[in-house]
């Protein structure tokens, strides 16, 4: 895949974590700590404007991640959910 911004070839691969509740993505204007308080259900997350990528868990034994494609040169990600 050829980065968006610089047009040059990107990395394949993934963005991955190790024991946490999931990977969301909180557009500006969500307050998480509000988006937190709903105990992680991922309606209720949903519902307060957070997109759930993967999870969420509720036991720290997991690994959340999702497949990137990653530019060296300028620094940027691309992940499709």
């Amino acid at each position: 895949m050829l980065c968006p911004n610089c047009g040059k070839e990107m990395l394949y691969g993934r963005v991955t974590a190790s024991g946490g509740p999931g990977l969301f993505f909180v557009p500006s204007g969500v307050d998480w700590d509000v988006a937190w308080a709903v105990n992680l259900k991922k309606k209720a997350l949903e519902e307060k404007g957070v997109y759930v990528l993967d999870g969420p868990y509720f036991t720290r034994f997991n690994r959340t991640e999702m497949m990137a494609c990653l530019c060296d040169s300028c620094c940027t990600a691309v992940m499709r959910y």
